[in-house]
């Protein structure tokens, strides 16, 4: 019994070791190595990508915002030295929104083209 038995063993890892998938060889293995490294670099230029987006529509909120505010400081000095609320010369009222003003949109067009670059 123990003979036949060896046998039907032997036999069945013969039949397993034959219909098992080959062991890939090293030029295989070397290209699956290859595609995995590809794979795991695209992956990072797209989390990177996402990165810059998100980077982009924050400082992009924020920049407008503080163009916004920042002009509308400007109009409410202008209105309320208009009205006599607030007293400045002529001289100081043309420094101030000159060169505030040219200084914002100057911010405003540096960091927007930082943001969104030409290709």
């Amino acid at each position: 019994m123990s003979n036949k038995g060896e046998t039907n063993i032997k036999d069945i890892q013969k039949v397993i070791l034959e219909s098992s998938p080959p062991e890939p060889d090293s030029d295989v293995r070397v290209d699956l190595e290859r595609e995995r490294l590809e794979i795991e670099r695209l992956r990072t230029e797209l989390n990177s990508l996402k990165n810059d987006i998100t980077a982009r529509q924050i400082y992009a909120g924020l920049t407008y915002l503080l163009v916004i505010l920042w002009l509308g400081l400007i109009i409410w000095i202008i209105i309320a030295t208009g009205s006599g609320w607030y007293r400045l010369s002529d001289t100081v009222l043309v420094a101030l929104i000159t060169t505030t003003t040219l200084n914002v949109l100057g911010l405003f067009l540096v960091v927007t083209q930082y943001l969104f670059p030409k290709k």
